[in-house]
This record gives C-alpha cells, sequence and structure tokens, in this order.
C-alpha cells in the first residue's frame, strides 16, 4: 500500500497484517513523526519501504519508531 501522507500512514499501520508492505511515497518527510507498531512472523515480516529506495528523505524533526515483531524497514534516508 503506497502512503503519502501521516494520515494514510498511521491507518496503513493499523491495517497491516502479516505479509503486508508499506510503501513511503518518494520525497521529503518533513517532521513526520512516524510509529511502525505491528506484530508480522519471521515467514511473514510486516515491511516499511521507500516507494523507490533512497528517494524518500525524513528531515527535520522527522522520526522513526519501531514497536512489535517481525518488522522490516528499507531504502529510507
Amino acid at each position: 500500500m503506497l502512503v503519502r501522507s501521516m494520515k494514510e500512514f498511521d491507518r496503513a499501520v493499523d491495517q497491516a497484517q502479516p505479509g503486508d508492505v508499506i510503501l513511503l511515497a518518494k520525497g521529503t518527510w518533513q517532521d513526520a513523526e512516524l510509529l511502525f507498531e505491528g506484530k508480522g512472523t519471521e515467514e511473514l515480516p510486516i515491511s516499511l519501504r521507500a516507494e523507490k529506495e533512497g528517494e524518500v528523505i525524513l528531515s527535520g524533526l522527522s522520526n522513526l519508531r519501531l514497536a512489535g515483531e517481525y518488522l522490516d524497514v528499507s531504502g529510507l534516508f
């Protein structure tokens, strides 16, 4: 699921199930407070990825917090 705003991100995280992939839209996420919370499985982690690797930038006072099990993050800068 491609998300383009904090509201969409929060909704996607709330609905995420094992094996789901949440894609952050490319661009700069300014002052974004991202809580990536969920329970994946060893075989089916929940993934948070950049829409295009290296083109998602968390800037300003942004932060990414993880809480849960079998969560995978990649491609963010």
